[in-house]
C-alpha cells in the first residue's frame, strides 16, 4: 500500500511539475508575440466605421486575428492585422510599398478579400502596392452587396480612382443566412466570431486568447490526427445524392431531394438557364443586380471607375476545394464543376457589365487544388497572382 502511495506521490508531483514547466515555456513564448490589439482604431474623423448601422453586422473590433487552417490546408498559423474599418494593415509598416502613382483604387468584397488565409504579402492587394497604387481593401466575411453599397458611398473618390467590386456566387441565393436577400430582409446586426473582442479584455483572457500551446500547438496537432484519418475526397459520398444528369436541363434538378441543401439546389439553379430559376430566387438575383447598378453609377457620378467582378466558388471547377466542396450543405463531388456562366451572361444581359474569374483563374490551374485550398475554399496565393495580373492587365488597356 505504502509502495502505491509513493508511486502515485511520484507521479502526480511529475505531472504537476511537467504542467508548471509548460506553463513557463508558453508563457515565454506567447510573451515573445503577445499582441493586445495592436491596430489603433485611426482617425476618428473617419467616416467609414465598421458598425452595424454601415454593414449591417457587428464587425467592429480592431483585431489581430490568428488563424489555423486544416493541416491538409496548412501547418503555419497566419496572423492577420485589420484596423477598426476592417481594412487590412501591415504588422510591419516597411513592408507597405510606396505610392507612386496618382490614382488610387479601392477593393471591395467578403471574405475572398480578407484573405485571411494568407499573409498580407501574398494577397494581390499587396501586389498591386507594389505596382505604386495606393489600395484600400475592404472585405470581411459575408459581406455581400448591401455591405459594398454602404461602403462605396463612402468612399474619398477622385476622378480617375477605379473601385473594385468582388460580387461572390454566395450574394445570390435567397437560402444562404448572409446573401443579401437574407441581410435585407432581416436587417439585424449579426454578431461574428470576433464579434466578442473587446480592448479591455482581462489578462487571462489575453492570455487563453494568445497561448502558444492552447491556440498554436493544439489546433495544429488536432489537424495533423485529421488529415491522417481522412484521406483525400472521402469526407462524404457525394456521388450517391447529386443527380446523374446534372447540368443539361431544368429537369435535371428537378427534384431538389437528390441535392443535399436547399442551398446547393439554388446554387445548381444558378448554374443552369435563368428560365430554370424561380420567382423567389429570380428576385433575389435582381436585387443584387439593382445594387449593384447603383454602385456603378454612385462612383461614375463621382469621377471613378467601376468594374464588377463575379467570383467563382471552388466547385466552378472540377478539381479545386476537393475536400471543402464535398461537406456540409454542398456535397459537390469532385470532378463535377458548378458553373456561373449564366448568372454571369444574365447580370451582363441587364446592363451591369461584370467580368466572371472564372476563366481567368482556369487557364492558371496546373493541378488539383492549386488556386483554391483543398478543404476551407478560399484563394491560394496562386490565385490572388492570377487576379493580380488581370487587373494590371484590364487597366493598361
Amino acid at each position: 500500500m505504502k509502495r502505491i502511495l509513493k508511486s502515485t506521490r511520484i507521479l502526480l508531483f511529475n505531472l504537476l511539475a511537467t504542467a508548471l514547466l509548460l506553463l513557463v515555456i508558453d508563457l515565454s513564448i506567447t510573451a515573445t508575440y503577445f499582441e493586445r490589439n495592436v491596430i489603433n482604431y485611426g482617425n476618428p474623423a473617419d467616416k467609414i466605421q465598421c458598425n452595424s448601422s454601415l454593414t449591417s453586422y457587428d464587425y467592429c473590433p480592431s483585431i489581430v486575428q490568428t488563424l489555423f487552417m486544416d493541416r491538409r490546408d496548412r501547418l503555419i498559423p497566419v496572423y492577420n492585422y485589420i484596423d477598426a474599418n476592417r481594412r487590412s494593415e501591415y504588422k510591419d509598416k516597411a513592408l507597405k510599398p510606396t505610392v507612386t502613382k496618382k490614382n488610387s483604387i479601392f477593393i471591395l468584397g467578403d471574405s475572398f478579400i480578407q484573405a485571411d488565409e494568407l499573409p498580407i504579402t501574398e494577397r494581390f492587394e499587396h501586389l498591386l502596392r507594389k505596382e505604386g497604387y495606393d489600395v484600400t481593401a475592404y472585405g470581411y466575411s459575408s459581406w455581400n452587396s448591401w455591405q459594398f453599397l454602404r461602403i462605396s458611398e463612402q468612399l474619398p473618390i477622385r476622378t480617375g480612382d477605379r473601385v473594385l467590386i468582388f460580387s461572390m456566387i454566395n450574394d445570390y441565393p435567397t437560402s444562404y443566412d448572409r446573401s443579401t436577400s437574407q441581410t435585407l430582409k432581416n436587417l439585424q446586426p449579426v454578431v461574428d466570431e470576433y464579434g466578442g473582442v473587446s480592448k479591455n479584455k482581462s489578462l487571462y483572457a489575453d492570455y487563453t486568447t494568445q497561448s502558444f500551446l492552447l491556440n498554436r500547438i493544439f489546433p495544429n496537432l488536432s489537424n495533423i490526427f485529421k488529415s491522417l484519418s481522412v484521406k483525400h475526397g472521402n469526407e462524404v459520398n457525394s456521388q450517391n445524392s447529386f443527380p446523374d444528369n446534372y447540368g443539361t436541363t431544368c429537369e435535371s434538378v428537378k427534384d431538389r431531394s437528390l441535392l443535399n441543401s436547399k442551398l446547393a439546389y439554388e446554387y445548381v439553379l444558378l448554374s443552369l438557364n435563368p428560365t430554370c430559376w424561380n420567382k423567389e430566387l429570380h428576385d433575389s438575383v435582381d436585387l443584387n443586380i439593382e445594387i449593384l447598378r447603383k454602385i456603378k453609377k454612385s462612383i461614375e457620378y463621382r469621377g471613378g471607375i467601376a468594374e464588377l467582378y463575379l467570383v467563382p466558388a471552388g466547385w466552378a471547377f472540377n478539381n479545386q476545394n476537393t475536400v471543402g466542396r464535398m461537406t456540409g450543405d454542398y456535397n459537390f463531388p469532385y470532378g463535377i464543376s458548378i458553373s456561373q456562366y449564366k448568372l454571369s451572361e444574365y447580370i451582363n444581359s441587364r446592363g451591369v457589365p461584370i467580368r466572371d474569374l472564372t476563366d481567368v483563374l482556369k487557364s492558371a490551374s496546373d493541378k488539383d487544388d492549386d488556386l483554391y485550398f483543398t478543404v476551407d475554399g478560399h484563394w491560394t496565393s496562386k490565385a490572388h497572382n492570377t487576379i493580380y495580373k488581370n487587373i494590371v492587365r484590364i487597366i493598361d488597356q
